[in-house]
């Protein structure tokens, strides 16, 4: 069970790494929206896969897995608009 709580919680990291690397991107001079819409589409398909995998393949428990995932996303969001307010 803590496996799978892991599991869905580095998935949960691993989309928030790609969402920082792309918004970095995409604030550099001449970059447009494309790249945004791109990352969007690159973290849904990661979580979906991530999922797949964690669920048929390595036959994990779903609901310790998915508690995983939204807490490291509830953090992320929580992180973020702390860091908000301080800047």
């Amino acid at each position: 069970m803590a496996v799978a709580t892991l599991y869905g919680g580095a998935i949960g990291l691993v989309v928030s790494v790609l969402l920082a690397w792309r918004v970095n991107q995409a604030s550099r001079p001449g970059a447009g929206a494309a790249g945004l819409y791109l990352g969007a589409l690159e973290r849904m398909v990661f979580v979906v896969a991530a999922f797949a995998v964690g669920l048929a393949i390595v036959k994990l428990a779903p609901l310790a897995l998915i508690v995983g995932f939204i807490g490291a996303e509830f953090a992320y969001y929580i992180a973020a608009g702390l860091l908000r307010r301080n800047a």
